[in-house]
């Protein structure tokens, strides 16, 4: 079974930009931004255990959920792959600005996976997809969940 219910998210960490610069750089409306200094919390709004209780960077994040292409292509194989494919195509003109971001603007930057397949949760990576990702030059971390079959 391929990979289902993906979704992707190209995160930009600074110590020394806003997470409003990142945006005015990018030209892009991030889906989640968090000022360095401003407090850590947790989903439900609580304080964060186990962290500083404060952020030592600005995070700047650009969200894909990849619902709504899968729907469009259910047979799909690459469909697990939606959402990085979709931050690829977002990202592909914004790449100087990425690299500008790493390089001058002392900048991290990350794209975080998430999927979920049934069985085995074996899957594979399209060459189009890695050298999409290796032209952002961002690192990709992954997490798939195998589901049992009902």
């Amino acid at each position: 079974m391929p990979v289902a219910d993906d979704g992707a998210a190209l995160y930009v960490y600074s110590t020394t930009l806003s997470a409003a610069a990142v945006t005015d750089l990018l030209r892009l409306s991030p889906t989640f931004v968090a000022e360095k200094g401003a407090p850590r919390l947790s989903t439900d709004g609580k304080p964060t255990r186990g962290h500083a209780k404060t952020r030592g960077e600005a995070v700047w994040a650009f969200s894909v959920d990849a619902d709504e292409m899968r729907a469009a292509a259910p047979d799909d194989d690459s469909a697990g792959f939606a959402s990085i494919s979709e931050l690829i195509r977002v990202f592909e003109t914004r790449t100087p600005i990425l690299e500008q971001l790493r390089d001058g603007g002392g900048c991290n930057t990350r794209i975080w996976w998430h999927g979920s397949a049934t069985g085995q949760g074996e899957f594979v990576l399209p060459i189009e997809i890695l050298s999409g990702l290796t032209a952002l030059g961002c690192d990709l971390f992954g997490n798939l969940v195998s589901i049992d079959e009902e």
